[in-house]
């Protein structure tokens, strides 16, 4: 598939990265916010799709078991990893996973550790579970950002931390962390009882290294942990909500099945069924073709970018995800000031830094996963406004 061949206009389908132009008053300009691909669906996805819509009737429908086995099987194929089907639920989407999960096991009151600067859903989720939020901030040094283990174990202890949502893959700062990383929080979360919730939602979108499920690194990791996952990211469809949680106790998934159909939450999108076993079992080629293409935009920005702006806006190619934390505190503006430069002179609308907590302040997050033109586009626009600020 040539992706460059595409032309965007997503605006007759109610496109919420397109509407929210309109939202914040931007007449003209660039959407580069949310993250979901300005990249059409593999083949496969479409025709499942067009076959099923083809079918007039669309009352009640049940999840089979081939939704799951199409998950495991391409687990197994792209990490080795042998999952038991019968340890997975469904999810309306990741978010909505989490939050059911501590609807589940959490008490008001109970505090839950973050990383910030992190996927900032993870907030909200934590406040409607009437929970405390508890910030282990990452370390920023020139190498990148790494966790800050002695931090951790510390608010672990001071504030009787329950749960610990890890960001793996992490949004927005692009790493992939390492076995030994994650050993480190597995032996923390196992001594003080925390369980760790893994956000692994961008585990197929790593361009360096390899991504290693925080499970799979050791028996208390298994022990204390379940993982979330879902197609959105991978195939470009968090319309179709789909999402999966991996629990490693039978016990744990009855419980959470049970709340789920309790609250009307677990109910098949007969549409999402279709388009996720089409993803998992025939799209590998589309899957290749498009983390290429994604490699490929992500090396043209960051070339551009560190070439022409930096050291006034800086940016680290990301080991995964499609997602670009832009360093912009070399422009000395203030978060709001930042944001109106991004949209009223450059024409581009980002995510504010700030939103991902306040260790983003100077950053703005950009979604690369566009075609080329598109990129280029917005590079232009950008060094237009850049050299007018000049």
């Amino acid at each position: 598939m040539k992706f460059d061949d595409h032309m965007v206009n997503r605006s007759t389908f109610y496109s919420a990265k397109y509407h929210k132009m309109e939202e914040v008053g931007m007449q003209e300009g660039i959407p580069l916010w949310v993250a979901d691909m300005d990249l059409p669906v593999a083949p496969a996805i479409t025709q499942a799709l067009l076959k099923r819509a083809s079918h007039p009737y669309f009352g009640y429908t049940y999840i089979p078991q081939e939704y799951y086995e199409a998950f495991a099987q391409w687990q197994k194929k792209r990490l080795g990893l042998d999952i038991d089907v019968n340890l997975l639920s469904p999810a309306h989407n990741v978010v909505v996973g989490l939050q059911l999960v501590l609807e589940m096991f959490r008490k008001s009151g109970d505090n839950i550790l973050v990383q910030p600067p992190v996927y900032f859903p993870f907030y909200s989720i934590i406040e409607k579970a009437q929970c405390g939020r508890i910030d282990n901030p990452l370390i920023e040094t020139d190498q990148g950002y790494f966790m800050d283990f002695e931090d951790m174990e510390k608010k672990i202890i001071d504030n009787k931390v329950k749960y610990f949502i890890l960001c793996n893959p992490h949004n927005p700062i692009g790493r992939i962390w390492t076995k030994d990383e994650l050993n480190k929080v597995a032996d923390i979360c196992h001594l003080h009882g925390v369980t760790v919730l893994s956000d692994e939602i961008h585990a197929d979108l790593v361009h360096e290294g390899e991504h290693i499920p925080f499970y799979t690194v050791s028996d208390k990791a298994k022990q204390i942990s379940m993982s979330f996952y879902s197609s959105g990211k991978t195939f470009n469809l968090p319309a179709l909500h789909s999402a999966y949680v991996l629990f490693h106790s039978k016990v744990w998934k009855d419980q959470y099945d049970a709340i789920s159909l309790a609250q009307n939450r677990g109910d098949a999108n007969c549409f999402g069924i279709a388009a996720n076993i089409a993803a998992f079992t025939e799209s590998e080629d589309w899957y290749q073709e498009m983390m290429e293409y994604i490699q490929g935009n992500l090396d043209y920005v960051t070339n551009f970018i560190n070439n022409e702006f930096s050291p006034k806006i800086k940016v680290r190619k990301p080991q995964a995800t499609y997602l670009m934390w832009l360093d912009c505190r070399g422009l000395g503006l203030s978060p709001e000031a930042l944001s109106e430069f991004f949209q009223k002179k450059a024409k581009l609308l980002l995510n504010d830094g700030e939103l991902f907590g306040d260790e983003g302040k100077g950053f703005m997050r950009l979604n690369s996963a566009a075609p080329r033109y598109l990129l280029e586009q917005a590079m232009g626009q950008l060094k237009s406004a850049m050299d007018e600020l000049a």
